[in-house]
């Protein structure tokens, strides 16, 4: 998950990722935000937002995504609006980091 880390995601703000919906079919997601980091203790966390074709709706669940500089990994993908462009949907990371 290296590949998908918070400063990683914001050098790619504003491209195009890969994702194979349910029906097997491939699907343009356009990364559109990446929060900052929040520290809550010892985790910190932060989430990114994508927004995808209003003819296809993704449930909410794992999808692989695919990006040509940061490879493919597994995602949980959560839709979080609808709007004029598409539809939205939200990534949150979350880890435990050394500090005490």
């Amino acid at each position: 998950m290296s590949n998908f880390s918070h400063a990683s995601l914001k050098k790619h703000l504003n491209s195009e990722f890969q994702v194979i919906d349910e029906p097997g079919e491939r699907r343009v997601l356009n990364l559109i935000r990446v929060s900052d980091i929040k520290n809550r203790g010892t985790y910190e966390s932060y989430s990114i937002e994508f927004i995808g074709p209003k003819d296809r709706f993704l449930k909410q669940r794992i999808y692989e995504l695919s990006h040509n500089s940061l490879g493919t990994h597994s995602v949980f993908l959560v839709p979080v609006g609808e709007g004029d462009k598409g539809y939205q949907y939200e990534a949150v990371f979350s880890r435990k980091t050394d500090s005490i």
